[in-house]
Formats: structure tokens, C-alpha cells, sequence
């Protein structure tokens, strides 16, 4: 095994350096903008403690609009991004970089992406919002595996997508009370 594609939780981290010593490990682009969406989510809450009944109008009900890329916003939801986006500088802040974070996974040159990292985590720190620069320096502390995709362009959407059909399955069923059945169901869906 050359390189593993995972989140960055640490069980896991120091799973794959006791048993597979020597593997690099590559922190997949998917959970780590997915770290950051929960960053935005913060933010979104303490501006929305922090505004006036007005600006409170505007964020409530936005959690998702911030999150969406650009291009998989309803009709309906431009006009209420831009409306949060003029109105509150921190949300505007952490939606482009949001959208340059994911610029990160584009760079095949170790050094490029390196310096692209700190860049980021310079726009960052440059923000002084608590959340943000957190997740900078949670960034800073596992640029090992995000500078690994240049080598291993690996992720773990193809498993994260099986993860999902299973939870389908489980949900249909209302829970399986027999383990063997639950197994042959999951089995018999990826036969197909």
C-alpha cells in the first residue's frame, strides 16, 4: 500500500502509521471542505446572534445557500446569497474561501500546492474571525496530507457513495434485526 485516502481524524491517522508504516496518507478533499462547512456554519450562527432584526431576516434559513456551490443554487436562492453576502462581511469572507479552498485539489506540483496553502491560511489569519483561523491552523498542523493528492490523487468519494447506499438500505428497512440478512440485501444491491 502506497498511499490512503481518508479524513483527518487522528484514530485513523495513527491506525494507518501502526499498521501500514511507510504509506502516505492523503486527506481527501471532500472532508476537508466539509470541515469547512461546519467552520461557515459557526460563523453563520454568531453573525446571526450579532445582527439586527433586519440582517437577521436575511441570514435565517441560509445554512445551505452557504454551503452550495454556485452552480447547484435554485433560481430562488441567488438573490438571498447575494442579499447575505452584501449585507454581512464574515459571510462574505468565509464563502470565498470556501470556493478557493476547493483551488487546492487543482495543483499537481507539491510546492505549488504548498504555496497555495499558505496563502489561504494567510487570507485566513488576515480575517480575524475565530472559527476560520482555527481551521487554519487545523490546516497548517495536516498540510502533510493535503500536499500528498500531488503524488496520490486518490479520495474516498467511490466509498462515501457505498457509505451512503447502505444507509439507504438500513433506513428502507426500518433497521435490520438480522445481521446475515442485512448482509445479503447490501450483497445483492452491488450484484446488480
Amino acid at each position: 500500500i502506497k498511499a490512503i485516502a481518508m479524513d483527518m481524524w487522528d484514530p485513523y491517522i495513527k491506525a494507518v502509521k501502526e499498521h501500514c508504516p511507510g504509506c502516505d496518507i492523503v486527506f481527501d478533499q471532500f472532508h476537508v471542505v466539509s470541515s469547512f462547512g461546519r467552520v461557515i456554519d459557526k460563523v453563520r450562527n454568531i453573525e446571526f446572534r450579532k445582527a439586527n432584526q433586519r440582517g437577521k431576516e436575511v441570514i435565517k434559513g441560509s445554512k445551505y445557500i452557504l454551503l452550495k456551490n454556485p452552480e447547484n443554487l435554485f433560481k430562488e436562492e441567488k438573490p438571498k446569497l447575494k442579499a447575505i453576502l452584501k449585507l454581512n462581511k464574515a459571510l462574505s469572507t468565509v464563502y470565498i474561501l470556501k470556493d478557493y479552498l476547493k483551488r487546492l485539489w487543482q495543483y499537481r506540483y507539491p510546492k505549488c500546492a504548498q504555496r497555495f496553502l499558505d496563502f489561504w491560511c494567510s487570507l485566513a489569519f488576515q480575517s480575524k474571525i475565530k472559527p476560520v483561523i482555527k481551521f487554519a491552523k487545523t490546516l497548517i498542523r495536516y498540510a502533510y496530507g493535503i500536499i500528498n493528492h500531488c503524488k496520490f490523487p486518490i479520495h474516498t468519494s467511490r466509498l462515501e457513495g457505498i457509505n451512503n447506499k447502505i444507509k439507504v438500505i438500513k433506513r428502507k428497512a426500518y433497521g435490520f434485526h438480522d445481521v446475515e440478512y442485512f448482509s445479503l440485501i447490501i450483497k445483492c444491491t452491488f450484484n446488480k
